[in-house]
């Protein structure tokens, strides 16, 4: 049958790996149409998302959330995280009117406002808040606005501009931050996936030759059937020791599943560098 001559394959370490490459690259390309449609919900949903952080009603903000499915909801959660903090910018400043009587927010308060963006952002912002903090010193707590209406039109057009670029600057921030956190994912899910597959790789009939004459300790230099058997083991457990570690560097919980316990185990370079401080029987 097919099957069985595909096992019959798949015995050769060669076609194997050149298998296991083929399924890898299936399951990369399915993780990045997954990122490419998560992204293509948010676009499309984004106005739905931010109407819902605008109402600042974390009943609506939760009901918004729940109605999405459950394959973009994990995005759409940090969508809207993102979102919440850039209304708060804009919060702060709605709650500063800039009219003759107002006083305008301090160096110290801007800073304290735009504290929670990301430096991105914050860096997009930086010559409005400059203009802003310049305008803000011809206001006095005596006169106001009063003679320096000029300033006050530089700080209103500073303001303006700073909140345009914080709504659009930062919601095109989330969707790269989102982006990015996305292909990081997809480059460890692919580490993790073709991890688990070189776990059952078995090395070849050379590998194990050359091992076994390594370490053969027969004075022709020809290894017994033991020693050939030792080679591929120690081959075999070499191998699953480090696709399990690597597994356990971006997804402990599978590793644990899969039998690895971090304090019972040791790399092969630990190993040797243990016994060459403890070379007693026992330790061996």
């Amino acid at each position: 049958t097919l099957t069985n001559r595909k096992n019959e394959l798949l015995k050769d370490p060669d076609v194997k790996q050149g298998y296991r490459e083929a399924q890898v690259d299936a399951f990369r390309f399915e993780e990045e149409e997954r990122s490419m449609l998560q992204n293509q919900y948010l676009k499309t949903n984004q106005n739905v998302l931010l109407t819902a952080v605008r109402t600042k009603d974390q009943a609506e903000i939760d009901r918004v959330l729940s109605e999405v499915p459950d394959e973009f909801a994990g995005a759409a959660s940090d969508f809207v995280a993102g979102a919440i903090r850039n209304e708060n910018v804009l919060t702060a400043f709605n709650q500063t009117s800039t009219d003759l009587k107002s006083k305008p927010l301090t160096k110290a308060e801007l800073a304290t406002v735009v504290a929670d963006l990301p430096e991105a952002v914050k860096k997009t912002v930086a010559a409005e808040l400059a203009a802003y903090e310049e305008a803000a010193k011809s206001w006095s707590p005596e006169n106001g606005w009063s003679g320096n209406t000029k300033a006050l039109g530089t700080l209103k057009q500073a303001e303006a501009a700073l909140r345009k670029k914080v709504s659009t600057v930062g919601t095109q921030y989330i969707f790269n931050d989102i982006d990015q956190q996305n292909r990081i994912k997809n480059q460890e899910a692919v580490l993790v996936r073709n991890a688990q597959l070189a776990f059952e790789d078995t090395p070849s009939e050379s590998t194990v030759v050359s091992r076994a004459k390594q370490n053969t300790k027969e004075r022709d230099g020809e290894p017994t059937q033991q020693e050939y058997l030792q080679a591929r083991a120690d081959l075999i457990s070499e191998n699953q020791d480090k696709q399990i570690r690597i597994i356990n560097r971006y997804d402990p919980d599978l590793a644990e599943e899969m039998g690895y316990a971090e304090d019972e185990k040791m790399s092969i370079e630990e190993a040797t560098e243990f016994l060459n401080k403890n070379p007693s029987e026992e330790t061996q």
